[in-house]
């Protein structure tokens, strides 16, 4: 099978569902965060978002999205999973992101607009972006990049 082929299997394993059952998630089995995260600058700078919120909860929803590239399982922030349950985290350890803001509204003000599912186990939380590829590139990108410069370089451009 090749590289290119390997990748988008990989994708497909990984991708994230919409909605949750609180099934099993896959973990990131390169073991490895991603290292950026696409932030659209129309979207985010004349979107909804910037007048449904305020700027610690906008900071606020930027830090869930790099903790979200950096988590074992893709778009979710979570320390892990126990025999197939998404483990949380308590609210406290958001609530460290942005002191200045009640984060619990916050979180539900999210829920509310689309962008995040919340995981709640007793009284820990883990939390799934919604849409998650529209912030995180698939994985085979940087092997696409990697193919291109190559040709770039063979072409003499």
């Amino acid at each position: 099978m090749s590289p290119r082929r390997r990748m988008a299997d990989l994708d497909r394993r990984l991708a994230v569902p919409e909605k949750s059952d609180h099934q099993e998630l896959p973990e990131n089995p390169l073991g490895e965060s991603r290292p950026w995260i696409k932030l659209w600058v129309a979207p985010w700078l004349d979107g909804t978002t910037r007048y449904e919120m305020s700027g610690s909860q906008r900071a606020f929803w930027v830090d869930l999205l790099a903790q979200a590239a950096r988590s074992r399982t893709a778009g979710v922030i979570s320390p892990g999973q126990v025999n197939g349950k998404i483990l949380g985290y308590p609210l406290a350890w958001y609530q460290g992101f942005q002191p200045d803001i009640d984060v619990m509204a916050t979180l539900e003000l999210f829920q509310s607009t689309g962008k995040i599912e919340l995981i709640n186990e007793g009284d820990r939380m883990a939390v799934r972006i919604l849409k998650w590829d529209k912030y995180q590139p698939p994985l085979d990108g940087a092997a696409r990049t990697k193919k291109w410069r190559k040709k770039k370089k063979q072409d003499g451009v």
